[in-house]
């Protein structure tokens, strides 16, 4: 893990301000007076930011609310951790964390450390620079969630602690217990899997002997087996089987008196479906008998409905033909009884009537007016087609009336668009005209607008970079001088200037030189842009450009047809269509067609009026209605006798008629007899059948059926249970394989692989931590791995030098302060951690001991790529010779 950003706000000493820290890489020295709050900004704020823990309180006694934030990389992933935290109405801290996940894809972090600068950055929030694109946040539903999340990422805060913090009054493994010790080591070295790996195979172990004894308990095989024998038993008696059935009785022979007492395990008598089959069998072929009478019964019933149906559809044809026979018996009399005589005296006398009625009529007027009629019905055609013909005649006038005054209309409206299409003043196109003129005019206008600006540009572009030539040039002559002034010195001893400055002073002279070198090209480069940009010119084309704008300007009030030709070509077409409209409006020709119209009409219907006028059309309609009914009556009394004359033929078609129908009754009733007979002989077979149905007992059949498909079910049951429970055995005996294996991998997990692993890696400590200590003291240290009768391991550590062994706790406080910073540099060097924080190391110590402590922080910090922190009041250590920044706050 490595922290590469922190900021707080409120917390510790600090109020108000917000404070961000930027771990640089690199050898940083922090020196600062006692209670300035360096712990809580190096120390305190990474560890409660990272794991929510803490000695003591870390919001600021007079603040209300503050803020840790951590951001750090694990494994190649960026992570943004936020710890908001509050005062409680008790006075407590209450914490609350959100987590973030940082895309760096776009190296951010780097243009971060950037913009950040200095180790120690005032008033600012690192946050602040990561944009929201970059910054995911992690979703939660609790803060444990959230922390256990963390967890999972980060190592252990023990583990974080023995290998990156040494602090002044930290604990250390060397203030442990043996078996205290022992859980560090695995914790520094990532061995806590060996425990995490030991409790899944005890859990493993548990859940296989849970299966196994519920496997063994065979209650459940029992239960079933008694409750399937009992099904046997119990549904073995059959009213249509009374023969004895050799299975069942070794069966109960097998079982004995009690079934309650019989095992699955004791249970090994072969039961066979065999004899049950063949009853079923037998059960099958009676049920078939019985299903096969049950199908006659219903033929017969549908034989006697059929045939009930055919006798009531005999008797409905013979009331049919009955009342057929009636209604023609009827008509016949009447045909019989008809007086055509009395008929033809009527008709006679209506014809006499409509001769006096056409004689009433005077055909002379309409002749002398060029009708020829010799027909009532034909004059009064010719009276409804004056009437008629007067009302289109007055329509047809009106609509020629109409068209006269449209087509003026037309003519008056079309001479009114060309009128307003001419270019006098006041028309529509005069206006859009001079619209146009003052559109182009004002365009033109900022066009030599934009053409000044831009004039103006290329000025302001010229004079900068003559400008910079200008300086540039300066520039030169002055480094030029100052080369001059470094070649030079008057040596007295030669009496002349000495030969070797550009030697003694080559490095400044070099940098004056690169940067000369450096001014020139800028120089060229401006000079080269300057003949590119060819300003003069550019400046001359956009005066040119304006001098012609202002003239079109002008030129347009002038002769705007130069300038807006579309439009001119669009008003003389538009007249041009207009004209053309005039031309096909005919104007002259269609006035004087519907005047000649109008006067034929007017004729027409005066003539008209002269023929009404002359006749007596009242009369005329009097007379029609009285002909036309008349002709009605006449009409009927034809069709009455031309009847009669029909009814001869007719009377003799009925009584043909008659005797059919009869003869079709009496071969009714001879087929209804018969059917008759064939019911009553359906009716007695069908009472025979269900006498037999009767006597098949068939409810007690199928109880039979249902008892003998218990007893088959039961027996499956009992077959399958068999295959399960072999099955069973298989499985058991599988299960006490497996439980072995795991006891003999948690015996080594629990007692041996620790102990090799922690074997191995002791001596490679033991080495790397004694000689760190053997540049400072004169004493070593003894790791003593002792495995305990209760299978715990225990790690006895002791000091030894030229008086042999004794416990740590001998050691004096300057003896331990030794012993604590090498062991931290052994472990940071054993895992090569990313980072080393150090914080009042020196403390109880003399200056001899200081100064070797000094070296041999220094030899590491060599050999070792770490990210160094330290924070002392030392001399000593802050001239170390390995800073690659200081930090005072």
């Amino acid at each position: 893990m490595n922290i590469l950003f922190a900021s707080y706000q409120n917390i510790g000493p600090f109020v108000s301000n917000t404070i961000t820290i930027n771990f640089h890489e690199g050898k940083v020295l922090i020196t600062a007076p006692i209670g300035t709050g360096k712990s809580f900004l190096f120390f305190d704020g990474p560890v409660f930011g990272l794991y929510k823990w803490s000695q003591r309180p870390i919001l600021n006694k007079n603040s209300e609310k503050g803020f840790v934030k951590i951001l750090f990389e694990e494994s190649g992933n960026y992570y943004l951790l936020q710890r908001d935290v509050k005062k409680t109405k008790s006075g407590g801290e209450s914490v609350s964390s959100k987590l973030f996940t940082i895309d760096n894809s776009t190296n951010v972090l780097d243009n971060l450390q950037e913009k950040l600068g200095s180790v120690v950055v005032y008033d600012q929030d690192f946050s602040y620079f990561l944009g929201e694109d970059v910054c995911e946040k992690v979703a939660f539903k609790s803060e444990q969630e959230l922390q256990k999340t963390i967890m999972d990422v980060i190592p252990e805060r023990n583990v974080f602690l023995n290998k990156n913090i040494y602090l002044q009054d930290g604990m250390s493994i060397f203030h442990l217990t043996p078996s205290e010790r022992i859980d560090v080591l695995k914790e520094v070295f990532n061995l806590v899997g060996i425990d995490y790996r030991k409790d899944i195979i005890h859990q493993d172990k548990k859940d296989v002997q849970s299966k196994l004894k519920a496997y063994q308990d065979s209650s459940y095989y029992d239960q079933k087996l008694k409750k399937n024998l009992l099904e046997i038993t119990n549904n073995s008696e059959f009213s249509f089987f009374q023969n004895k059935i050799d299975i069942l009785e070794d069966l109960k022979f097998f079982v004995g008196e009690n079934i309650e007492n019989i095992t699955f395990s004791k249970f090994d008598f072969q039961l066979n479906k065999k004899e049950f089959l063949d009853i079923k069998y037998k059960l099958e072929q009676k049920k078939n008998s019985y299903q096969e009478l049950l199908s006659q019964e219903t033929y017969i019933k549908q034989d006697i409905s059929d045939n009930s149906k055919q006798i009531d559809q005999i008797h409905e044809n013979i009331e049919s033909i009955n009342n057929e026979i009636s209604q023609k018996q009827k008509k016949l009399d009447e045909l019989k009884n008809f007086d055509v005589k009395t008929l033809k005296q009527k008709k006679s006398q209506i014809q006499e009537n409509q001769e006096n009625i056409i004689k009433d009529l005077n055909f002379d007027v309409f002749k002398k007016y060029g009708y020829d009629v010799n027909d009532i019905y034909e004059a009064n055609s010719i009276v409804d087609n004056i009437i008629s013909d007067g009302k289109n005649l007055r329509e047809q006038k009106n609509y020629y009336l109409s068209q006269i005054e449209l087509i003026n209309s037309q003519k008056a409206n079309i001479q009114e668009k060309i009128d307003n299409l001419s270019f006098q003043e006041g028309t529509t196109t005069h206006k859009n005209l001079q619209e146009k003129i003052e559109n182009y005019k004002a365009k033109t206008d900022i066009q030599i607008s934009k053409l000044e600006n831009q004039k103006q540009d290329y000025k302001k572009q010229h004079k900068d970079i003559l400008d910079q030539i200008d300086q540039y040039e300066k520039k030169i002559k002055k480094i030029g001088e100052d080369i001059s002034f470094q070649s030079k010195f008057y040596c007295e001893k030669i009496k002349d200037d000495c030969p070797y400055m550009d030697e003694i002073k080559s490095d400044v002279i070099s940098q004056f030189k690169t940067q000369k070198h450096e001014y020139e090209e800028e120089l060229t480069k401006l000079k080269k842009l300057l003949d590119e940009q060819q300003y003069d010119k550019k400046i001359e084309e956009i005066d040119t450009q304006i001098s012609d704008l202002k003239k079109q300007k002008t030129a347009v009030d002038k002769n705007p047809k130069n300038y807006f030709s579309d439009f001119f070509l669009q008003v003389d077409k538009e007249i041009k269509e207009l004209e053309n409209q005039m031309k096909e409006l005919d104007f002259e020709r269609k006035n004087n067609e519907y005047g000649k119209n109008i006067e034929n009409i007017d004729k027409k219907i005066s003539d008209n009026l002269e023929f009404m006028e002359k006749i007596n059309r009242k009369k005329i309609k009097e007379n029609i209605e009285e002909y036309r009914k008349l002709d009605n009556s006449k009409n009927d009394l034809d069709k009455k006798i031309q009847e009669y004359e029909q009814r001869v033929e007719d009377i003799q078609k009925l009584e043909e008629e008659i005797v059919g129908f009869k003869s079709k009754i009496d071969s009714y009733t001879t087929q209804k007899k018969q059917l008759q007979t064939k019911k009553k002989s359906l009716e007695d077979k069908l009472a025979k059948l269900r006498k037999q149905i009767d006597e098949f007992e068939f409810d007690k059949l199928q109880e039979d059926e249902k008892k003998l498909d218990k007893v088959l079910e039961a027996i499956g049951n009992i077959n399958s249970l068999k295959e399960d429970f072999s099955e069973l055995k298989l499985k058991i005996e599988k299960l006490k394989d497996e439980e072995k294996v795991l006891s003999d991998l948690y015996n080594i997990f629990s007692k041996e692989l620790m102990l090799v692993i922690l074997q191995n890696f002791l001596p490679q400590i033991s080495s790397v931590l004694n000689n760190y200590l053997g540049q400072v003291v004169d004493f070593e240290v003894d790791f003593d791995l002792e495995k305990k009768p209760s299978e715990k391991l225990e790690l006895e550590i002791n000091i030894v030098d030229k008086y042999g062994k004794r416990p740590v706790k001998s050691l004096s406080g300057g003896q331990t302060a030794v012993l604590r910073i090498c062991w931290i540099l052994t472990v940071c060097s054993f895992l090569r951690t990313k980072f080393l924080f150090l914080d009042e190391t020196i403390n109880n110590l003399d200056n001899e001991s200081i100064g070797k402590i000094s070296d041999l922080l220094e030899n590491f910090v060599k050999f070792n790529n770490v990210k160094f922190y330290v924070v002392t009041h030392s001399g000593q250590i802050q001239q170390m010779d390995i800073w690659t920044q200081k930090v005072e706050l």
